[in-house]
């Protein structure tokens, strides 16, 4: 008997048809939202290059997402449920983050080459002069 119910139980699950992804359900768009992203993980990792401690990082973090938000015309709620919503769905939430990839490479790509023996030569004049430093 309980055989029967198991496999009953078991036919009813495998018929239950899973989750299709809809582009037009999450408000912001996987273009607009991967520009979000990328600015934040540039944020991120600017924050991080600073130095800022841990007691005004989390602060700092939040500012700078507002402003991020603000820039592209996004509230924390749409962005937040959008972000939710691609996270259900591994294919598209791996091509919305392959797009941020692009486009932290691309913005990489369009950085000047800076001659690091050069480099380290004017820092360490600069350390060295108080002059300088100012």
């Amino acid at each position: 008997m309980r055989i029967y119910f198991f496999l009953i139980l078991f036919s009813f699950y495998s018929c239950s048809e899973k989750p299709v992804f809809d582009s037009t359900k999450p408000s912001i768009k996987q273009d607009e939202l991967s520009a979000v992203l990328a600015e934040f993980h540039l944020m991120e990792a600017h924050i991080n290059q600073t130095g800022i401690n841990l007691v005004t990082y989390k602060d700092s973090l939040q500012f700078f997402k507002s402003i991020v938000l603000q820039n592209h015309g996004i509230n924390e709620e749409d962005f937040n449920q959008s972000l939710t919503y691609y996270a259900q769905f591994p294919k598209s939430y791996k091509a919305l983050y392959a797009k941020v990839k692009e486009k932290l490479l691309a913005i990489e790509l369009n950085l000047p080459d800076i001659d690091l023996e050069n480099y380290k030569q004017e820092t360490d004049t600069l350390e060295r002069n108080p002059i300088l430093r100012k």
